[in-house]
């Protein structure tokens, strides 16, 4: 779960080095929360926009929240697989994800992500940001469906480090620096697999919990 609550293209352009000189989509101002096995609710309302780079020219645009892959021609109501995240060791090993990981990188603009602790039934969450509350940048893989005619990316994520465990055994795969975004981007495969790679630990700040 992650939030676009707050964010602002003039914070992420820097951090992503992304021209402002054109019209960018808006951020909305709420929390996205993966809706289970429900692709064709996640293709509707999860939309949040991506950064990605093609032909040499850094774009931002919208897209929805859980990777449609583009060989998928059945309807939205029959994928009950959840592709809202992606392990960074799956990619790495999975022939079926080596186009994207060479060709459909992109970074999802966030205020922070959540994380939550407690019993079911009375579950609280934690608001996670990097470094002094800025942008986050979350990297994930995009993909377009031609028979759907839908744009949507996954999030990765990699092993926790020992601060964030307590939470959760994977954390999203962050791009903590404007350096870092760019090597993720348009950078080697073997670059881009070992900032994926990275927890990051000593960098999420974790505030206290809040009611989830």
């Amino acid at each position: 779960m992650f939030s676009t609550q707050g964010l602002s293209w003039r914070e992420v352009a820097q951090l992503t080095r992304l021209s402002t000189q054109k019209p960018l989509p808006p951020f909305a101002d709420q929390d996205h929360t993966p809706l289970r096995r429900r692709a064709k609710a996640v293709a509707e309302r999860s939309r949040s926009p991506i950064i990605r780079e093609q032909h040499g020219i850094r774009e931002a645009t919208v897209a929805a929240w859980g990777l449609l892959p583009s060989w998928w021609s059945k309807s939205l109501a029959e994928k009950t697989f959840d592709t809202f995240n992606t392990k960074i060791e799956q990619v790495r090993e999975a022939k079926s994800y080596w186009h994207a990981l060479r060709h459909q990188r992109c970074l999802v603009p966030a205020a922070c992500f959540y994380a939550s602790t407690g019993p079911k039934d009375a579950r609280v969450r934690h608001r996670c940001s990097v470094g002094a509350g800025g942008p986050v940048l979350l990297m994930g893989l995009w993909d377009y469906n031609w028979t759907h005619e839908l744009l949507t990316f996954t999030i990765l994520t990699t092993e926790s480090g020992p601060r964030f465990r307590r939470f959760h055994n994977r954390v999203p795969a962050i791009a903590p620096t404007a350096d870092a975004a760019d090597a993720f981007l348009i950078g080697d495969v073997d670059r881009a697999l070992d900032l994926a790679s990275r927890s990051n630990d000593d960098l999420i700040a974790i505030d206290p919990p809040k009611p989830a």
